[in-house]
């Protein structure tokens, strides 16, 4: 009977060490699962939102530079569409959500017309034409720096989301690092316990020597 007592403890104990393991094992799951979204979050911070919005700064630059010079569109503006059209290439590269990605697509066909009047400045036969065609341009350029406020714009609001994400994650994480350690302080007092139990019942059926 006392063999089955005995058994029967040893059974339970057993169950409830299985049953803590497996726990931990979640709750350490958890963790790491915080940390890889935390990382991707913290990346997608400085990939996707402080690169990219330094890009739009550039781009809005070199647009103000070509409203300054607009008397002066066949001398500068090569070198200047070759700088906006590395930044847009590096731009498109970043992680786009949908509002802007159709923003962008936007910026991409308004820098096209603004290259095309260039163009056609560059190979107008009167006067008369080049000042109605500069005029076209500048507000041409007008609408591009509204396409890259409005991107600004979703990139803040995107940066603004994403700091919120990480610190949901940051608190998450808070809790689970507390439901870890208190999972730890339950399977050492548990183990306490069972070798306390065990050593009692070694006492209790040793062998007398009287």
């Amino acid at each position: 009977m006392k063999w089955n007592n005995l058994f029967e403890q040893k059974y339970k104990a057993g169950f409830a060490l299985l049953a803590l393991l497996l726990m931990m094992a979640m709750v350490i799951f958890a963790h790491k699962k915080n940390l890889s979204q935390l990382q991707y979050t913290l990346t997608s911070i400085y990939s996707d939102r402080l690169v990219a919005g330094n890009y739009l700064y550039n781009l809005s630059h070199e647009i103000y530079k070509k409203k300054l010079h607009l008397d002066e569109v066949g001398k500068i503006y090569s070198a200047q569409n070759d700088s906006i059209n590395r930044i847009i290439r590096k731009y498109e590269k970043t992680l786009l959500t949908t509002e802007e990605s159709k923003q962008f697509s936007s910026l991409k066909a308004h820098l096209q017309l603004s290259a095309n009047i260039e163009s056609q400045i560059r190979n107008s036969s009167t006067r008369q034409e080049e000042i109605a065609l500069r005029s076209q341009l500048r507000n041409q350029y007008d609408i591009i720096l509204t396409d890259l406020n409005n991107l600004t714009s979703i990139q803040i609001s995107e940066g603004q989301n994403l700091i919120a994400e990480s610190n949901r994650i940051v608190a998450s994480d808070n809790i689970t690092s507390r439901l870890e350690l208190g999972l730890l302080i339950i399977f050492g007092l548990l183990i306490m316990l069972i070798f306390s139990v065990i050593k009692s019942r070694m006492v209790r059926t040793a062998p007398s020597l009287n």
